[in-house]
């Protein structure tokens, strides 16, 4: 009888993770850090090219007997190349993004890489205060500038935030 109540607790600690960051907040929709701007497939007009990379949920450091996880979702903003890309607008803003973007395919296995390293090496105290949500913009554009090279990383903007 000892057996089934084992297996039945083990399910929960392995299933409850999963439903709190993936099943409650699209429930509830809340449950969710939105920090900077909204997501969209357009940057603001005035902004510099913006690579959005997708949302992720890595491991934070912790004790194996007490794992945690952040969901995040990052945009990067980069200098443009030609001062007219901060005057473009609509159509010809998401053009020109959309050729940003596509010109950035070959670099964004290092940066991906470069996101891992640096958010899994956080602890989720380290995390929980805008200083320390300042501190990880400030090493993710250390890391992703080191791998990109150019063009020059502006902003790191974390459009989804959320730790468990």
């Amino acid at each position: 009888m000892k057996k089934p109540v084992l297996i039945a607790v083990v399910a929960i600690a392995l299933l409850a993770p999963v439903l709190y960051l993936f099943v409650l907040p699209k429930l509830t929709g809340s449950g969710e850090a939105k920090v900077g701007a909204a997501t969209s497939a357009t940057p603001a007009a005035g902004a510099g090219p913006t690579l959005v990379l997708a949302e992720r949920v890595l491991n934070l450091l912790s004790a194996p007997s007490d794992p945690h996880y952040l969901r995040i979702e990052i945009a990067l903003e980069f200098e443009a190349e030609k001062p007219s890309f901060y005057k473009l607008s609509g159509a010809a803003l998401s053009k020109a993004n959309d050729e940003f973007k596509a010109a950035m395919q070959p670099k964004l296995p290092a940066i991906d890489d470069a996101v891992v390293r640096v958010v899994s090496s956080r602890t989720v105290a380290q995390l929980s205060t805008p200083q320390g949500m300042e501190e990880l913009k400030s090493d993710l554009g250390k890391a992703i500038t080191a791998v990109v090279g150019t063009p020059k990383l502006r902003r790191v903007y974390f459009t989804r935030f959320l730790t468990q």
